[in-house]
């Protein structure tokens, strides 16, 4: 079971053998929607009064994923990719919501959607293994122990980290706050937390951590937890 909360309205992602649905419950736990699931997704993020889940067109494991956006309050559909960008191939994964809404495909890099409409805004044919985050203008992408940034509103590479790396892997999502950006990565030898100049791309500092990273930092006033 996944929840997440939208302003009025607590949505629940429950997906066990016999149920795939979302539904979304009011503050009393009275239910007030469902919607029916073809298939399991990954999980649901809901921004700026909209839900966005993945699911399959027909029951077929080969069929292309999509990504339906569901009005949080009433469980009404807005709009789905099989409408709107049909020849995308997506990759199912959580989709990563800012200026736009940004999805992985097995083939052809990101795409970026128009969030009112669905309509793609721009395609970035790199392969990225995949979106890290997005936030201060910017879409974060990994490429291994690589990371590069792309402009949210044009796609186009602001800046990459092609000639020196991470020390490993992303270990969980970055966080993007006050003009840094905070990168967990999970390294042979030792953990690490990078901050990271938002703008540049510059590595201001690196520090080793105890055990395993497995949550995505946190920023509390001066503190990164």
């Amino acid at each position: 079971v996944t929840i997440a909360g939208g302003e009025e309205i607590i949505v629940v992602y429950n997906a066990t053998d016999d149920t795939n649905t979302v539904e979304g419950y009011d503050h009393a736990g009275e239910r007030q929607w469902t919607v029916e699931l073809i298939d399991r997704s990954e999980g649901l993020t809901i921004k700026d009064g909209q839900l966005y889940v993945f699911d399959r067109p027909e029951i077929d494991d080969q069929s292309t994923w999509v990504l339906r956006a569901i009005d949080p309050e009433t469980g009404e559909e807005l709009w789905n990719t099989a409408d709107t960008a049909p020849k995308i191939e997506i990759e199912e994964t959580v989709p990563v919501v800012n200026e736009h809404v940004y999805i992985e495909t097995e083939t052809d890099g990101i795409h970026a959607l128009d969030p009112e409409t669905g309509d793609e805004v721009w395609n970035a044919t790199s392969r990225f293994d995949s979106i890290a985050t997005a936030g201060d203008g910017q879409v974060y992408v990994s490429e291994g122990d690589q990371l590069i940034a792309l402009n949210e509103s044009t796609g186009e590479t602001e800046w990459d980290w092609y000639h020196w790396t991470l020390s490993g892997e992303l270990a969980a999502e970055p966080t993007v706050a006050d003009g840094m950006l905070y990168v967990p990565v999970e390294g042979d030898d030792a953990d690490q937390l990078y901050g990271i100049e938002a703008e540049t791309g510059f590595a201001e500092w690196r520090t080793p951590l105890n055990g395993g990273i497995e949550t995505t930092p946190v920023v509390a006033g001066e503190s990164v937890y």
